[in-house]
């Protein structure tokens, strides 16, 4: 392989089994879920209306339980609580516009 594309070619991570493939993918869906629910009050109230939490995440199938957001909603949490909404998992000061 060329060094041109060395950057993009992992090998570790490109020839993993898919087994090990679906483990990683497992973890980072429960690591963004449960970081969602602990910091954006949009997805606490989402995740409860839906009776799911972080810990009911157990295989990737579980993705379909996990409510999703589309620009009317959005739009409908905009402003809501902070200048950036409910939706906002970060404080504002972090927020580089």
């Amino acid at each position: 392989m060329t060094k041109k594309y060395r950057k993009y070619w992992d090998e570790t991570v490109e020839t993993i089994s898919r087994k090990a493939l679906e483990e990683r993918q497992l973890a980072a869906l429960r690591e963004e879920v449960r970081f969602a629910y602990e910091n954006s009050p949009y997805y606490r109230k989402s995740f409860d209306g839906n009776g799911v939490r972080p810990e009911d995440i157990h295989d990737l199938a579980d993705i379909r339980r996990l409510p999703f957001i589309n620009k009317a909603t959005e739009r409908e949490t905009q402003g809501e609580g902070a200048f950036l909404g409910e939706l906002a998992a970060v404080p504002e000061e972090d927020v580089i516009f």
